[in-house]
């Protein structure tokens, strides 16, 4: 019986493909252009935390960071390289202002949204998302809907955003919160920036509620500031 060759043979690969994913997909969106590069990262986004998770614990890295309220990964961040980024952003309970992780319908917290301007930003619209395990919409707000203008982004500067709301009554569960920054108006606009499940928490089972769609969040407020 001839020699057993068990060596491990990679087939389904292209060639000359670089192993760093950072590096290729630095290349594609460098080949799509920055709108289908959006575009193919959302569609593409549970594949991206799967890898990056595997990847966090295989290099026995801590899950879960002692700034932040995210407990897999770090977010997913979608942002034009010209304009803006979200540097950082938190959930903190209104009363202690302390890091929320485990939230509790009608506990009142604080988002709190930081963003770095690379450019002057004429009409700015921040807001934010709810999203279910499942990735089901819960409920959105921004500072049109609020009906509250926000001053044109300046260049090289910091801003702060502040939203406040009470947490609706859910179904306990994971739930995650998604960021952007976009400019235009309601109807129109084009997204500078968004990081998907920047913030994560926990509603305890308490009861179930059934499923009602999207919650309309009527009362929330949103304050902004400007730092150098």
């Amino acid at each position: 019986m001839g020699k057993l060759d068990l060596t491990i043979v990679r087939k389904n690969i292209s060639r000359h493909r670089s192993p760093d994913l950072e590096y290729r997909l630095k290349k594609i969106r460098e080949e799509l252009g920055e709108k289908i590069f959006t575009t193919f990262v959302q569609r593409n986004k549970f594949d991206y935390k799967l890898y990056a998770y595997a990847r966090e614990n295989l290099c026995n890295a801590k899950i879960i960071s002692e700034t932040d309220n995210s407990p897999i990964e770090k977010p997913i961040i979608i942002e034009s390289e010209r304009k803006a980024k979200i540097t950082k952003s938190k959930l903190l309970d209104y009363a202690t202002d302390k890091p929320v992780i485990i939230a509790r319908p009608g506990q009142r917290v604080i988002v709190t949204i930081y963003t770095k301007t690379k450019c002057i930003i004429k009409n700015p619209i921040i807001g934010l998302s709810v999203r279910d395990s499942r990735q089901n919409l819960i409920f959105e707000m921004n500072n049109l809907q609020a009906e509250i203008e926000i001053s044109q982004l300046k260049l090289d500067k910091q801003n702060v955003y502040e939203f406040m709301f009470s947490i609706p009554q859910l179904n306990g569960g994971i739930y995650t919160i998604t960021l952007a920054l976009a400019e235009g108006n309601q109807d129109k606009h084009i997204t500078i920036c968004e990081q998907l499940d920047a913030i994560i928490f926990l509603v305890p089972i308490l009861r179930t509620i059934p499923s009602s769609g999207i919650i309309d969040i009527l009362e929330y407020t949103i304050t902004s500031n400007t730092q150098s």
